[in-house]
């Protein structure tokens, strides 16, 4: 009886580590089919994968396909870890593995800071399911790549670490977090505090200072280092250009949290958790409210489930849901007294805990909204338009100078100089604020997918192959030319 009651937990946890590998597998593996359909773009794919070809041979910090220093533009630092991998396995898909295992691997995070919390194993399972099968980590793990929206299993794993004491993996997961992005170093300010009224004052303290610290190195320092300006989202018409305008005027931040986008986006955080973080309000202000407040005054698509930004949201969601688990659980053991009425009781109320995100998957099963849906869509795109492209990508030598619609730029991206038509002949998403714009006379190669650009744009390029440019392709919309003056690269036939 011992051996067999030893070998549950084991057994749910290899269950576990399997799914984590499903799901990981899942996710990695259609936004790497999103990837070879062309559905990805110059933002953000294109930058991130120039920036890697870069750090991986040591060819410096500027993007030219962002026309800024690529920390000057976030500070992803931890994304650079991946560049002795990049260097050996010189693949988009690496990235994609990257996120989706990333994020899938939040789920055991969640697992065993549900075991320190919860005595049932069975019940600990619930918010991992729970957890995979939320709809803003399947929208995150969707949306392109960003080396930032792994940050959320960095800030579980601290939650885990700091919750079953393990000192080091805890110091461990906060550098890895704050090194994907400065603005988390904002919301581990809220941890920080978290650790203080748990009685944990000296890590508190500690946190507290290294985020505080942290966070205004990167402002004023780091940031202004790297782009000449520092934050520039404050101005320009970026995001934050209207609570700098508006900072000490407080019915700017009353409407920003009446609006109805924000409030559709507190619904849709937390109906797939059934509301239970909210039993827990103080662990749900400090661990989630941070990065809710910031991107509801930031305003725009940061106001969206279905986009990457919820990642310092969802820890504090999944630990304020932990936490409501175990308090159900208390008073279960507590009032139930008959073994098997709690046991009934228990099995009917996490089942219907599962029930919205289950009904979710089940009622989206033939959208990419759920992982039956996502795993119809790995089979590759096949077109005569898709073979003429990757057709045209291998004949484009390795040391071009291409400038290529958005759409095309990520499979161009392993290279030195790579823009993204109209740059460099017309400013579009360049530098801070089109500063410093190179010559269009360093381009020899233009690489164009119409249909991607737009009429106005597509009249700009023809305007610019007329005069000398020799056209060696243009079917189907897609155009491949380069300057007949040039003789530094050799061309494939």
């Amino acid at each position: 009886m011992d051996r067999g009651h030893r070998s549950r937990p084991d057994l749910l946890l290899w269950g576990l580590v399997l799914l984590t590998v499903l799901v990981g597998g899942v996710l990695a593996a259609y936004t790497r089919a999103m990837h070879f359909r062309f559905a990805f773009s110059a933002y953000d794919v294109g930058i991130h994968l120039q920036a890697l070809w870069k750090f991986s041979r040591l060819q410096g910090l500027f993007n030219t396909v962002r026309g800024l220093n690529y920390w000057g533009d976030h500070l992803w630092i931890s994304f650079a870890l991946l560049a002795p991998l990049y260097r050996i396995w010189t693949s988009p898909t690496l990235l994609y593995l990257y996120q989706g295992f990333g994020l899938a691997a939040g789920g055991l995070a969640v697992y065993g800071l549900a075991r320190c919390r919860l005595q049932s194993r069975t019940a600990a399972a619930v918010p991992v399911i729970l957890y995979w099968c939320y709809p803003g980590l399947i929208y995150t793990a969707q949306e392109n790549f960003h080396p930032e929206a792994i940050g959320s299993t960095w800030l579980l794993l601290a939650l885990w670490a700091e919750e079953s004491r393990h000192a080091r993996l805890y110091w461990l997961a906060v550098a890895l977090a704050l090194l994907t992005k400065e603005d988390i170093a904002l919301y581990m300010i809220g941890f920080a505090a978290y650790a203080f009224l748990r009685g944990e004052r000296r890590r508190a303290i500690v946190l507290a200072l290294v985020s505080v610290g942290y966070f205004v190195l990167a402002m004023k320092v780091l940031l202004p280092a790297f782009n000449g300006v520092g934050f520039f989202r404050a101005s320009g018409g970026y995001w934050f250009s209207a609570l700098a305008a508006n900072k000490t005027n407080p019915t700017f931040y009353l409407n920003a949290f009446l609006r109805p986008d924000g409030q559709t986006y507190a619904w849709d955080l937390l109906w797939p958790v059934v509301f239970l973080p909210l039993a827990h309000p103080v662990m749900l202000v400090l661990l989630a409210a941070p990065a809710f407040v910031v991107n509801n005054l930031a305003g725009a698509y940061l106001v969206s489930v279905h986009y990457h930004y919820l990642y310092g949201i969802i820890p504090g969601i999944f630990a304020a849901t932990v936490a409501t688990l175990a308090t159900l659980e208390r008073l279960a053991t507590r009032w139930l007294r008959p073994t098997w009425l709690r046991r009934t009781v228990s099995v009917v109320a996490l089942g219907l805990i599962l029930l919205p995100t289950v009904r979710f998957q089940v009622l989206h099963r033939q959208s990419s909204d759920s992982y039956a849906g996502m795993a119809r869509r790995l089979r590759p795109y096949d077109s005569e338009k898709v073979h003429l492209i990757h057709e045209l990508i291998a004949r484009i030598p390795e040391d071009a100078k291409v400038s290529a619609s958005h759409n095309l730029v990520p499979f161009l991206a392993n290279r030195d100089w790579i823009f993204m038509f109209p740059n460099p002949w017309r400013i579009m998403y360049w530098g801070i604020d089109g500063e410093n714009l190179p010559s269009p006379d360093l381009v020899d190669t233009l690489f164009i997918d119409t249909h991607a650009i737009g009429p106005e744009n597509s009249q700009l390029m023809r305007g610019i192959i007329a005069e000398g440019w020799d056209i060696k392709k243009d079917e189907m919309g897609v155009v491949l030319a380069r300057r007949v003056d040039t003789t530094r690269q050799a061309w494939a036939n």
